[in-house]
């Protein structure tokens, strides 16, 4: 299987590094396309891809193609690769891009090359794209992305199967419902950046307590980290794991209390909402 990233950014630079460090393929059978040859030499360097001189060849090379572009540029790569001969499972990461929206981008683009009349463009033929749609997340940097994953109707079960492969590479991959991959994309998307300002903040209180900068952020990160994989693991409720933490007049519900009054949880749910909205403009 050879697989290819049309776009080779920082997502898609540790989704191919995934993919080479667990095997799924030879790193020889990844491929990608970018606007900076100087980006494709350090990858084909530092992983051993191969680059590829156009979006194009990627489609007509490659049995999955990955559309790891910004949302702003999607519509402009689907007019160049939608009449290559080939017939590729395409994969988006774009957020706010519905399957509905990539498949008329399909329809759109054959249909200026004269590859469809009329009737098949009422009937919506774009629908022969084999398409899942995936949003991941930065901590897929480091091997521990969450994405979530849909596809349209002309996708296999096979399909969705090499897609859930793909992402599960560098992280926790799920299916789910389109609705829910554009909450997710909200959740575990702007999460790295919510806890990153967290993070951040109890670090200036370690400091403010004399603590060296250096220091606090890795007690803190650390103490970030160890929380997230004790909720993960555990699959305990949230709440019973912040009692287990509480002790009765003790110094963490006095904190807690504070964040309470503060506002913290609807500051974090307003945050969610509002990015959300965001989403559902792109």
């Amino acid at each position: 299987m050879k697989i290819g990233f049309i776009g080779a950014g920082n997502m898609a630079s540790a989704i191919m590094g995934g993919i080479i460090e667990s095997g799924l393929v030879d790193a020889s059978s990844v491929f990608a396309s970018n606007p900076s040859r100087e980006k494709l030499d350090e990858l084909s360097s530092r992983l051993g891809i191969t680059p590829a001189s156009s979006n194009s060849e990627i489609v007509r090379t490659c049995d999955v193609v990955v559309l790891a572009v910004k949302p702003a540029v999607l519509e402009t790569v689907i007019s160049e690769v939608a009449t290559v001969d080939s017939d590729p499972l395409f994969i988006s990461i774009a957020a706010g891009k519905s399957i509905e929206w990539i498949e008329a981008s399909f329809v759109h683009a054959r249909a200026l090359e004269g590859n469809l009349n009329v009737f098949e463009r009422i009937e919506g033929a774009a629908r022969s794209v084999r398409l899942v749609r995936c949003m991941p997340n930065t901590p897929a940097l480091v091997g521990q992305g969450m994405s979530g994953l849909c596809a349209n109707a002309t996708a296999t079960e096979e399909d969705m199967r090499i897609a859930l492969d793909i992402f599960g590479s560098c992280g926790r991959a799920l299916p789910m419902s389109e609705q829910m991959v554009d909450v997710i994309g909200v959740v575990a998307g702007c999460t790295p950046a919510f806890t990153f300002l967290f993070i951040e903040a109890l670090a200036d209180a370690a400091v403010a307590e004399g603590m060296s900068r250096a220091d606090a952020y890795q007690v803190v990160s650390q103490a970030v980290m160890g929380s997230a994989q004790l909720a993960r693991d555990t699959g305990k409720h949230p709440g019973q794991l912040k009692d287990m933490v509480t002790s009765p007049a003790g110094t963490t519900i006095e904190g807690v209390q504070a964040l309470e009054e503060d506002g913290f949880r609807a500051a974090a749910m307003h945050a969610v909402r509002r990015a959300m909205e965001k989403t559902r403009k792109l």
